[in-house]
């Protein structure tokens, strides 16, 4: 095992005392303190202190007081203020990506060129439609009284505070598709990232601040899932939620939003099917089916879950999976080398298990079960591969 060596600014960031980022300023949690675990290692690599009530209130109160000004601003210098983000995340890129393969378990390839990459990619994609975002006219048949036409027109206003609630598997890159594209309608936000991962966007805000991103507009609030995000989702700042999360909490999501009428966006998991055409190979079947199905060691919503094949491709397909598949062995997420990473909780862990049930259609013999490796690390020794295809009587 050839693992990097992490930079002075993450172990420097790591060793500081964590909370909130609300106002522009860090600021100590008054919940109660929880570990940010190495799913690697199962270690602690720092402590957050959890926001009380009181201080989810307040960050709502500064994206609502921050509105006022945001709003008003020009927004391609909106735009502007994105593209130095865009710019300042691909500065801190390494660093950025080391915290993120830390507390997510994913390896650090995937959190550099997915990740950051396309983190940067999106905030440039966002701050484009700066100056882009209109309303339309146009000539309506109203009765004339006295020979008057009539216009209508519409035009497109910021809602107000939108509370983001983000997942653990891409916590940044979640992230900035909610925020930029928030800021850059003259929108502003409060943050909620998922216990697992609460650093990164700790870090994004910072740098969020030092490109002159005003104070208020972005704010992070820690803390476990359900108490706090449902404080932001009731609070009467609150225009807009967007949450990216499992159908079970994306549904408490709605009902909680839907009760006074806010809008709500919820991006959900879904059990996504891949299909293959003929003209394929099955090597290239085989390709398609590890990035779809085993990308981030499955923890995607858009993974596929069920893989269609050509009857006359299947034998070759499954023998050739299996011997890719049986080469994989997670490894250290900080080692380039390393394919497949770690599952980053024990739930996600209990309900991978899960997945060893005997399979009603074919499958490939699994040459080793799940288990836990020594301490509190999370992995699987070799992956397992059940195909939906099935014969023809």
């Amino acid at each position: 095992m050839s693992e990097i060596t992490l930079l002075a600014e993450v172990t420097a960031f790591l060793r500081q005392p964590h909370g909130q980022f609300i106002a522009g300023q860090r600021e100590a949690g008054r919940g109660a303190p929880f570990a940010v675990i190495n799913p690697a290692t199962g270690r602690a690599i720092a402590e957050v202190t959890a926001a009380d009530s009181d201080q989810a209130d307040r960050a709502m109160e500064s994206a609502r007081q921050a509105f006022s000004q945001w709003r008003e601003m020009p927004t391609l210098a909106r735009g502007a203020l994105l593209l130095k983000l865009a710019d300042t995340l691909a500065e801190h890129r390494e660093a950025l990506a080391q915290l993120e393969s830390l507390c997510s378990g994913k390896t650090i390839t995937l959190a550099r060129m997915l990740e950051l990459d396309q983190s940067v990619a999106f905030l440039r994609y966002f701050a484009g439609w700066a100056g882009k975002v209109t309303g339309e006219t146009l000539d309506v048949s109203l009765p004339s009284m006295a020979g008057e036409k009539y216009t209508a027109f519409t035009r497109r206003q910021p809602l107000g505070v939108v509370v983001g609630i983000v997942p653990w598997n891409f916590s940044i890159m979640i992230a900035i598709w909610k925020l930029a594209a928030a800021l850059v309608c003259g929108c502003t936000i409060v943050l909620k990232p998922s216990e697992y991962t609460p650093l990164t966007l700790l870090r994004v805000a910072e740098l969020a601040k030092a490109v002159g991103i005003p104070d208020g507009v972005i704010n992070v609030v820690n803390g476990a899932g359900g108490e706090i995000a449902q404080r932001l989702i009731t609070h009467p700042a609150c225009a807009k939620v967007s949450f990216t999360g499992s159908v079970a909490t994306g549904e408490k999501v709605q009902q909680s939003a839907s009760a006074s009428g806010k809008r709500v966006t919820l991006e959900l998991g879904g059990k996504n099917a891949a299909l293959f055409l003929d003209d394929l190979t099955p090597e290239a079947m085989v390709n398609g089916i590890i990035e779809a199905g085993y990308l981030n060691q499955g923890q995607i919503c858009a993974a596929a879950e069920r893989f269609y094949l050509p009857q006359g491709k299947l034998d070759a397909v499954l023998a050739l999976l299996k011997d890719k598949l049986s080469a994989f062995a997670p490894g250290s997420p900080l080692d380039e080398r390393t394919l497949m990473g770690r599952w980053p909780t024990a739930s996600s862990m209990t309900k991978f298990c899960g997945s060893f049930r005997p399979p009603a259609t074919r499958a490939i013999p699994s040459s080793a079960a799940a288990k836990r490796c020594r301490g509190r690390a999370i992995s699987c020794s070799r992956p397992r591969s059940k195909c939906a295809a099935k014969r023809a009587p």
